[in-house]
């Protein structure tokens, strides 16, 4: 049986759909069947990064308008992976978004049970991984995700606004619904990542939130503007340019993560 791994981030800005949709690509990559879903309904932005426009998206799962598997695309094929993946992607019109901002209480407790049918279809029917790009902060569509998920990522970087962010997560979601989290740090000086500092950054970070620091990431400009050099963006920078000390880490993370 396979398993939801939620990627979210106290704020936007921390670089998790970057990390979500490298993870996704390297598990796919390592031969296993993986579905990456965009819930950032208010900024999403994979299909900027794969350069698609599906004919539904996510979202019109979620209003019940088609079915699960009209709204996932294959993209095996289009990437030359060694297993499968699957990419559900958010509506990124701005009127899409601004409904998405306007839903009640009600539609999201529906919205969590098609979520909840969706992970139940896909688990058994083949799919190993399910990646969930979230969110951030405590939305309803964030919180969702999070239940739904047996493994959560919170993405921060070293800020200190970013670092209290996570010390509300953990009291306000986290520790209430009991999940599996560990903390990613992104966008970290590259002199610093393997070296006594930065491993004296992550046991801080440990024995200050009492999670799992799962790895540090350097941070590198080609990674920051990579969905906005290319012609025709592949989506993940790990399959671009594998040697680069940022796809090496993610090849870190996710084994970590398997």
């Amino acid at each position: 049986m396979g398993k939801v791994i939620t990627i979210h981030s106290y704020r936007g800005g921390t670089g998790k759909t970057s990390v979500a949709t490298n993870v996704a690509t390297r598990l796919s990559q390592s031969g296993k069947t993986t579905c990456l879903i965009d819930m950032d309904f208010r900024a999403p932005s994979l299909n900027t990064m794969f350069d698609y426009e599906p004919d539904h998206w996510i979202n019109d799962y979620l209003e019940g308008r088609c079915e699960l598997d009209s709204a996932l695309v294959d993209f095996s094929d289009k990437l030359g992976l060694g297993g499968k993946m699957l990419i559900g992607f958010a509506n990124p019109d701005v009127t899409a978004a601004r409904e998405m901002m306007e839903k009640g209480k009600e539609w999201h407790l529906t919205a969590f049970q098609r979520l909840t049918k969706a992970k139940e279809y896909l688990l058994s029917n083949g799919v190993d991984y399910i990646v969930l790009d979230t969110s951030p902060g405590v939305h309803y569509s964030a919180v969702n995700a999070i239940v739904v998920s047996e493994d959560v990522v919170v993405v921060t970087t070293t800020y200190k606004s970013d670092l209290d962010g996570i010390s509300n997560l953990v009291s306000g979601i986290y520790e209430l619904l009991g999940k599996n989290v560990s903390i990613l740090v992104n966008k970290v000086a590259p002199a610093v990542v393997a070296t006594d500092e930065g491993r004296k950054v992550g046991k801080w970070l440990e024995d200050k939130f009492k999670l799992n620091v799962i790895g540090l990431i350097p941070c590198y400009c080609e990674v920051l503007n990579f969905d906005g050099i290319l012609e025709k963006p592949s989506g993940a920078f790990i399959m671009e340019q594998p040697d680069h000390p940022f796809a090496k880490a993610i090849v870190e993370i996710t084994q970590k993560l398997e």
